[in-house]
């Protein structure tokens, strides 16, 4: 919260803007006393207490910004504020005593409007420029002339030059700003994608131990102008803890769970967050059957479909990508037979595995390996078994997308929808 601005320099105060109670003046000049003790204006730390205050300060050219704040206020949050501020001014006719002087009034009102009740607006450069025209000599004889125009007889001019240069009419869709510059597609669309990621930790026989979700929400936004998206989502309860892209609106989420996304041009992250899973939702199925034959460990990986996956408005769910990793380094492999798929083995002494990649024929494979120990000795424990595969389509945590709607564009919009599961699953004897 930033209760009051002060503009000095040196030790004069030439602007203040209070936003809150009002800051007595002998705060900035404290403040200003304190600086004058350093050699360099540079070396002035940029947060420092002056009596029983918070001060914030940023020094360009001849101007000292000064913002006095709470001490709940997060440093940075002024400092940032400032900088703003500082380059506004420098847009405006820059960090001079001078153009302070000669242009106080717009100055003035500009500072009126980058700030709200203590809290600081993050105003783009050229939106600000609409709503607070810079200072000129045609848009002085403009507004002169205007007000003397708009006068009765009764009315007697009273400061015409300090008429409110601020503009009624807030900047349409077209306007370009600094995060959305020069846009221009002759196709317009939206491709929004959720994607998740299963960790699972099972026993031999597929008996899940524990079992964790991490999620993504994904955009590929091409629009023109300045376009707003809410997205809605049909069990919203799944999601235990989300983090929001900086563009995406925090009491839009905690209200009802919508993502209200002011988007950039292109692909981003929108939404990460921690979701629930059911492990009943996990279609594919790995389980590992161990039986001694011949004084040799016989280690069978059997991968099954147990749970069929109805189609969505997404689509017909699929499987892709089955893969089995089985280290081998404390083992000799005697022999390896496959049902269905292929197998790459690599006996380097460094690092020896097999890595299986399953044919998708009928989701369902086995892979047998004849196992003896490279030491003296019987084999106790078994390798830890990793495999993956991914889920087009599918969401494993049920999480889906209803509904998308468009603010503040009137084209058409192609709109594509877009859902992935890639699960790892990691099997310990």
């Amino acid at each position: 919260m930033i209760r009051s601005v002060f503009v000095l320099n040196n030790q004069d105060i030439y602007m203040e803007r209070h936003y809150t109670a009002p800051v007595s003046r002998e705060v900035p000049q404290q403040f200003a006393l304190v600086a004058s003790q350093y050699p360099r204006k540079a070396d002035v730390p940029s947060v420092l207490q002056v009596s029983d205050h918070i001060v914030a300060n940023l020094t360009i050219d001849q101007l000292t910004f000064v913002a006095v704040v709470g001490y709940d206020c997060n440093a940075y949050a002024p400092l940032q504020f400032l900088q703003i501020l500082s380059n506004i001014f420098t847009e405006y006719g820059g960090c001079t005593t001078e153009n302070i002087i000669d242009n106080y009034f717009v100055l003035y009102q500009v500072l009126e409007e980058i700030c709200d009740g203590g809290v600081p607006l993050t105003t783009d450069m050229s939106i600000m420029r609409h709503i607070v025209p810079p200072a000129t000599s045609w848009n002085a004889f403009v507004n002169g002339f205007e007000d003397l125009m708009k006068m009765t007889k009764k009315d007697q001019p009273k400061m015409t030059s300090m008429q409110s240069n601020i503009t009624r009419d807030l900047p349409n869709d077209s306007i370009q700003v600094n995060w959305r510059p020069n846009i221009n597609h002759p196709i317009q669309s939206i491709t929004t994608e959720i994607l998740e990621k299963v960790d699972i930790t099972t026993d031999e026989q597929g008996i899940a131990k524990a079992i964790s979700a991490q999620g993504y929400v994904d955009m590929n936004v091409k629009m023109q102008g300045m376009p707003e998206l809410t997205t809605s989502f049909n069990q919203p309860s799944v999601i235990l803890d989300a983090s929001l892209a900086k563009n995406v609106m925090i009491a839009a989420w905690n209200r009802d769970k919508t993502l209200h996304v002011l988007p950039l041009d292109g692909d981003q992250n929108v939404c990460q967050f921690k979701s629930q899973v059911d492990m009943n939702n996990i279609p594919i199925e790995i389980r590992i059957d161990q039986q001694l034959k011949h004084n040799k460990k016989e280690y069978v990986v059997n991968v099954n479909q147990i749970r069929s996956m109805n189609k969505s408005d997404l689509g017909q769910p699929k499987v892709s990508d089955i893969q089995v990793y089985i280290p081998l380094s404390d083992y000799d492999l005697v022999s390896e037979t496959t049902s269905d798929g292929s197998t790459q083995l690599s006996l380097a002494d460094a690092n020896r595995w097999i890595l299986w990649k399953v044919d998708l024929h009928d989701f369902k494979g086995k892979l047998t390996l004849r196992l003896e120990p490279r030491k003296q000795g019987h084999i106790s424990r078994l390798p830890i078994v990793k495999a993956w595969y991914t889920l087009h389509n599918y969401v494993a945590s049920g999480l889906n997308i209803t509904q998308i709607n468009i603010i503040n564009s009137t084209a058409k919009v192609f709109q594509k929808i877009e859902a992935s599961t890639e699960v790892a699953i990691e099997i310990k004897n």
